[in-house]
Formats: C-alpha cells, sequence, structure tokens
C-alpha cells in the first residue's frame, strides 16, 4: 500500500482538509495575500507557503487549529498576537473562535515590508 502523494499546490493542500479547517484556512490565504498582493504560493513542510519578500511564512491546518510558522516579533502587533502565540515563532489560531483575519493581513503586511 503506498501513502497518498503530499500536495503540489496551495489550493490542493487546501482542498484536503473538512470544514470548518478548510474555510478557515482559506480566509486566513486570502488574508495573507491582501497584506502581500503578488507573494509567491507554494508547498514546504508539507503545508502552505508564501514568500513573502525575501521571507516565507508557512500556513498549516491541524486538527483544532491553523498555525502560522516563523512568526517573529512584532513589536507593534503583539500586544493583539499575544493570546495567538504558543512557543518560539508559532501563532495558533482556533477554528472555533472568531479568526482574527484582519490581524493576519496587518501581519503579511508588515512581514513583507521589512524582507
Amino acid at each position: 500500500m503506498t501513502s497518498p502523494a503530499p500536495p503540489a499546490t496551495v489550493e490542493e493542500y487546501l482542498s484536503g482538509f473538512g470544514e470548518p479547517a478548510q474555510a478557515v484556512l482559506r480566509g486566513l490565504r486570502a488574508a495573507i495575500l491582501r497584506g502581500a498582493p503578488g507573494a509567491q504560493e507554494a508547498i514546504r513542510y508539507q503545508m502552505a507557503a508564501f514568500r513573502l519578500g525575501g521571507t516565507w511564512l508557512n500556513l498549516g491546518g491541524w486538527a483544532a487549529h491553523a498555525g502560522l510558522y516563523p512568526v517573529h516579533v512584532v513589536d507593534e502587533l503583539e500586544a493583539e498576537l499575544a493570546p495567538y502565540r504558543t512557543t518560539g515563532s508559532t501563532v495558533r489560531l482556533p477554528y472555533a473562535g472568531p479568526v482574527p483575519y484582519d490581524l493576519v493581513e496587518r501581519l503579511a503586511r508588515r512581514i513583507a515590508a521589512s524582507a
């Protein structure tokens, strides 16, 4: 028995999730692309990734949350990011709660501007 091939595109990656994960992940993708128009999409580490200038922002889907990696300290956004920070440079966004799409858009804009 062979294991399924990893996704080749971000669309394929997102399509592999059920609801509500897929809706949240699609919303996060849209927020990242609004914040960094023209960002290059790819699959890295078997998850969605966005090249924001010279930096990659990875978007992963999990059972109960989406994760953004790496999200280094962004001084002007840290107070808003704090409830979603876990360890190191990880931001965890639960599917069940209100998802801060506007914050993710601003984060992508800030990362792209500093890269």
